[in-house]
């Protein structure tokens, strides 16, 4: 199983690593693509400087052998 995993860069030194959750973000327009674009830029810049990786999480009894894609 794969878990999306981000890391930040945490000032002075060091770095965090945490599973990733939607941001609670909200927008209003008059059009469906006004209101995604303008969502798209405020997940721009909520995730400025992110970096974005998955897992892979060995799960008891799975059979990670062979790939069921």
């Amino acid at each position: 199983m794969q878990f999306p995993v981000v890391i930040q860069k945490l000032s002075g030194s060091g770095l965090r690593a945490k599973t990733l959750a939607p941001p609670p973000l909200s927008v209003e327009g008059p059009t469906r693509e006004a209101v995604l674009a303008s969502l798209r830029e405020q997940l721009i810049e909520y995730f400025d400087g992110w970096e974005f990786v998955t897992i892979d999480v060995p799960i008891r009894g799975e059979d990670t052998a062979h790939d069921h894609s």
